[in-house]
């Protein structure tokens, strides 16, 4: 009867975990940008509960396109 109850509760943490990773990082705000010569790959930033997207150019890194706070809903 333990092992029936310890198994429940391991697959329902894996469940919520596993849907709490999927929603943490399906941020479709940040997509990645082409310009005529250049490609920008988005990154997304997360700090104090303050999510910011960045883009970054590939062939000279570093260079930042531009930044904002996207809203998470």
């Amino acid at each position: 009867m333990k092992e029936i109850i310890f198994v429940g509760v391991f697959a329902l943490g894996v469940v919520c975990g596993w849907v709490a990773n999927q929603a943490h990082f399906e941020h479709n705000d940040c997509i990645d940008a082409t310009g005529k010569y250049q490609r920008y790959e988005a990154w997304l930033s997360v700090k104090d509960g303050v999510y910011r997207c960045f883009w970054i150019e590939t062939q000279y890194p570093h260079r930042v396109k531009m930044q904002g706070v996207i809203d998470v809903k």
